[in-house]
């Protein structure tokens, strides 16, 4: 066998790619190595795949040690470690997806072809860049991938840190889109809001019982009999209704399915068909057509860069039309009620860029490459504003395009467990704009359960509370005013962080790093934080341990090594060790990284690029060292790519006897609107002087709670605070 071609695509970067044969690979120094020559100890398994062509197909496979971590491979259910599980790269559409109710599920939404392996604290990746089905199991000492394919393109990322690898697999796939501001807020949805009545009464609701949000979502129902690209007769004059909706802070969200009606009357069908823009049957002669909401229906060939500008163009007229803010892809698997497992045949024919292509060979990107149509139209209607799209599927690369949530879950305490190591190995895979539906989809929620999803919900970096038809009302207010006060506390805390969290956006943005993160992230030579799934930190300094069982007083929490401020008390606790934590129902455990720095600003009812947040409250906590990036822009432009930001390096110490916190000269074009800094310290005792660039000043201090807080103007050049005991 030989190796088509074995290159070094970039620093710690391997392509190995094989046709029909294969012989050669390379390690960490680049050089070639013989597979002929003799394993590895047993103790000590390599990293270099071994390959396999045959008539059935392609495989390769690793051998992996009894400690071996591995990560990753988009949306799956259990534990965040993947061993002992099997992956099936193929996006299915799956109603009630826990393990505690499928428990050998294998499919999902999100199929990524991407793991990572970490050993003793040190990571690999492995990224099979292909579009069609995969296996990928974890069942014994050995990790196997498998593929019809007669082919292998396969990418070794050496790491050798998490970070590393996942910064070189987003460099390769695409980097997080920057999105606008405002879709880090809350967002209201439900299957559905039928009636422009309904949807206009949420949002007074939203507003006259002061809970923030900022989207609100319309799904099937607003359309005419499921026709894309409309509106129903319950939705009259839907553009004064946006407009005044935009009046009151709120951005509308259109559901967006790729079966277009099979209606000759239909003019986007029409045009669709002059296009030749649909995916045809096996044999490829005329359009296949399925059976979905609308009915008989076509289905897009996004594959097609020509048929990807028809949608968009059809998108953006739409959107331009009535003023729709975004865009919520849905059934994008592509979804079909009277299909071979629910979606096209595999021998359905795609007219793609690359040529002829079965729909086997690239079921896995269809969503993605639908997303990028969904931009690019976003793009076509407003040219000067960062696009929001929402998607229920996708593959290697969908982050370039939109953010994910998980699906049809389903309200129980069980989906609200598995929704963290879920969304952590969506962020591990590349995608770290994602979330789960607050409260469930499917089935009645209760209002103990809303509480506990909104507390959790509220540090994931998609916040929305979705729910299907037919089932209870689980809007902020639907259980009584006890829920309603502790969901908009909640709520209130998310608006809160939300300069936090946009420097996390930032940070995503420009490396791959996620949003939310496991432990292991900052601790993987940590073998208990390596392996947790129940908890996360949300950048690098806030660690959150959300309720998830039913009637919970208290819980188990890992801190990690190192000193850890509770959140709400300000009491200081040695990590390295496992706590437990009494809650009540209003509690989400929440604990701060000694030398961590956290930027708040005050609570707003919805995020307006008019009224910039001048003043951010600065808290550090002490108890070690810490550095943040702050960053800010104007959120919702593209300025941010030609140095329109303003961003700056933080660094703080905790030396004992004395301390610094250090705000490092501005980079970028654009001028900080914030004016002044409310810096809070905690955890310091009895400070004899306090320095600003070297001069002497009071700060307010209280002993008893070990905090000092000042103002500061805000200076875009280096200076420093100093203090000592």
């Amino acid at each position: 066998m030989s190796v088509t071609q074995c290159t070094q695509v970039a620093d710690n970067v391997l392509r190995v790619q094989v046709a029909r044969r294969k012989r050669d690979f390379t390690d960490n120094s680049w050089t070639i190595i013989k597979q002929d020559e003799p394993p590895s100890p047993a103790s000590q398994p390599s990293h270099l795949p071994d390959i396999q062509l045959d008539e059935h197909g392609t495989s390769f496979s690793l051998p992996l040690g009894a400690d071996d971590l591995v990560f990753g491979l988009g949306q799956g259910t259990g534990a965040l470690n993947r061993r002992d599980t099997q992956k099936e790269i193929w996006n299915v559409d799956v109603l009630g997806h826990a393990s505690c109710i499928h428990p050998n599920l294998r499919s999902l939404y999100q199929s990524i072809p991407f793991a990572i392996v970490l050993r003793h604290g040190r990571a690999r990746g492995y990224f099979w860049d292909h579009a069609g089905r995969q296996s990928w199991n974890f069942n014994d000492s050995t990790l196997r991938a498998s593929s019809p394919t007669q082919s292998l393109d396969l990418y070794i990322f050496t790491g050798p840190t998490l970070a590393e690898v996942l910064n070189r697999f987003t460099q390769l796939t695409g980097r997080p889109a920057l999105p606008p501001r405002w879709a880090l807020g809350y967002q209201q949805s439900r299957y559905s809001y039928a009636s422009r009545e309904e949807l206009e009464a949420i949002a007074s609701e939203f507003r006259q019982r002061k809970i923030p949000c900022d989207v609100l979502y319309l799904d099937i129902d607003h359309l005419d009999e499921y026709r894309v690209f409309t509106f129903g007769d319950s939705f009259p004059k839907p553009k004064q209704m946006l407009k005044q909706l935009r009046v009151e802070g709120f951005k509308v969200s259109a559901i967006v399915d790729p079966g277009v009606k099979n209606d000759r009357r239909f003019d986007v069908l029409r045009r669709g068909r002059a296009a030749k823009a649909f995916v045809r049957k096996p044999g490829g002669r005329s359009d296949f057509i399925g059976k979905v909401w609308p009915g008989p229906s076509r289905f897009p060939d996004f594959t097609n860069s020509a048929v990807r500008r028809w949608w968009a163009g059809e998108q953006a007229r739409h959107q331009k039309k009535f003023g729709l803010a975004a865009v919520w892809n849905d059934m994008n698997e592509p979804a079909v009620f009277d299909g071979p497992g629910k979606t096209l045949p595999e021998d359905c024919v795609h007219h793609s860029d690359f040529g002829r292509l079965k729909h086997g060979d690239v079921h896995n990107i269809y969503a993605t490459q639908m997303a990028r149509a969904s931009h690019e139209g976003a793009l076509k209607a407003n040219p000067d504003q960062r696009p929001f799209i929402v998607s229920r599927d996708g593959s290697a690369g969908i982050q370039r395009h939109a953010a994910v949530w998980t699906g049809d879950n389903s309200s129980c305490w069980e989906h609200l467990a598995e929704s963290i190591p879920m969304l952590l190995n969506l962020s591990l895979s590349g995608v770290p704009f994602c979330g789960s539906d607050v409260g469930g989809f499917l089935d009645d929620c209760s209002g103990e359960l809303l509480a506990r999803w909104t507390q959790l919900g509220a540090f994931t970096p998609f916040f929305r509370n979705h729910s299907n038809t037919g089932t209870r009302a689980q809007e902020p207010w639907a259980f009584g005013q006890e829920i309603e006060s502790i969901c908009r506390a909640y709520i209130n805390l998310r608006y809160q962080l939300l300069p936090y969290l946009y420097c996390a956006f930032a940070k995503a943005n420009r490396s791959g790093t996620p949003i939310m993160r496991p432990l292991v992230w900052h601790h993987a030579n940590d073998p208990i934080a390596a392996k947790c799934s129940d908890q996360f930190l949300l950048g690098e300094n806030l660690l959150v341990a959300p309720i998830t069982q039913k009637d919970a007083t208290a819980r188990s929490i890992y801190l990690p090594r190192g000193i850890w401020f509770d959140f709400w008390t300000g009491a200081a606790v040695d990590g390295g060790q496992h706590i437990v934590q009494e809650v009540s129902l209003s509690t989400c455990p929440l604990y701060v990284r000694g030398g961590g720095i956290i930027t708040m600003a005050a609570p707003r009812q919805f995020i307006d690029p008019a009224k910039p947040d001048d003043e951010i409250t600065l808290h550090l906590w002490l108890g070690g060292r810490g550095t943040f990036t702050w960053y800010e822009d104007d959120g919702e432009s593209f300025a941010f790519e030609n140095n329109g930001f303003s961003r700056r390096e933080l660094a703080a110490a905790d030396l004992g006897d004395r301390g610094f916190l250090r705000f490092g000269a501005t980079h970028g074009h654009r001028k900080s609107r914030v004016k002044l800094w409310r810096i809070v310290i905690h955890g310091i005792a009895n400070p004899s002087r306090f320095e600003a660039n070297g001069k002497p000043f009071e700060p307010a201090h209280d002993d008893e709670d070990g905090i000092a807080s000042f103002l500061l103007e805000n200076d875009p050049g280096n200076f420093e605070i100093r203090w000592h005991a």
